[in-house]
């Protein structure tokens, strides 16, 4: 496999890479260094949280905020974090194949003794890397603001939410590279990473409405990441588990579609 091209398209998009890790970073300092000003309106009979609607705090994450490890999995890899992570990977996704079709540079990459299944997984392992560095910066961005954020969170279970997080991001990306291969379109490829990430969320937040619908979770990637707190109870080899079979599945589909889609 021509590993040219992966170093060509990692260190072609380093700058917007710097720039979404800062982002995370800052969204990590944004959320993080508050908790130690404010945990007293989030925790007790009497504060914020317990005059919301329950329904409204399960459906957002605020009924974790009591706890530093919960306050952080629901501000920052839940919300803020994920929207990054997410719209980062899709946008990587979706540009890796589909993209690359639409302005003419697949054509001539696969000219050059470049097979098709060379050219799908250098793609991968790029968006691999990247959305992996974005995970990694959380993480750290985590261990730093633990103490002076006063979030008391065990540092054992920051790298569980690390892998959570990425495989989470990952799903969307991936999915958006399979469809980008499947199709040639970047509209449909964008559209598909999209929805998983939506209708991930979505299941996730019905699934707290009613007890009767919480059949929803088992079909949400949101709730597979962050239905277990790994922040405050470690790693859910379950959750890992169907996230890594999701993006496998997405990935070889997309591939074999990839090998016999007429390119002309």
């Amino acid at each position: 496999m021509h590993f040219e091209i992966l170093r060509n398209e990692v260190s072609s998009t380093s700058r917007a890479l710097f720039l979404w890790c800062l982002g995370v970073l800052a969204a990590a300092s944004l959320y993080l260094g508050l908790y130690g000003s404010i945990a007293g309106l989030v925790s007790g009979p009497n504060s914020m949280v317990s005059q919301m609607p329950e329904a409204l705090t399960k459906t957002v994450g605020f009924d974790a905020i009591v706890t530093g490890a919960g306050y952080a999995q629901s501000t920052l890899y839940g919300l803020l974090g994920f929207v990054l992570i997410t719209i980062a990977s899709i946008s990587w996704g979706s540009s890796a194949v589909a993209g690359a079709e639409e302005n003419g540079r697949l054509e001539l990459t696969l000219a050059h003794s470049v097979s098709r299944s060379g050219y799908y997984l250098n793609m991968l392992l790029a968006l691999l890397i990247r959305t992996a560095a974005m995970a990694v910066t959380a993480g750290l961005a985590t261990w730093a603001w633990n103490v002076p954020g006063d979030l008391n969170i065990d540092l054992e279970n920051i790298a569980p939410m690390v892998l959570t997080y990425w495989l989470l991001g990952l799903s969307a990306g991936a999915t958006s590279l399979s469809v980008g291969a499947m199709t040639g379109s970047r509209k449909a490829a964008t559209g598909a990473g999209a929805a998983l990430a939506v209708t991930g969320y979505v299941l996730n937040a019905l699934g707290h409405q009613n007890p009767d619908w919480e059949w929803m979770h088992r079909f949400s990637p949101y709730h597979w990441a962050f239905g277990n707190s790994p922040l405050t109870h470690g790693l859910d080899g379950a959750g890992v588990l169907h996230l890594a079979l999701l993006v496998g599945a997405v990935t070889v589909l997309g591939l074999l579609f990839f090998r016999r889609r007429d390119l002309t």
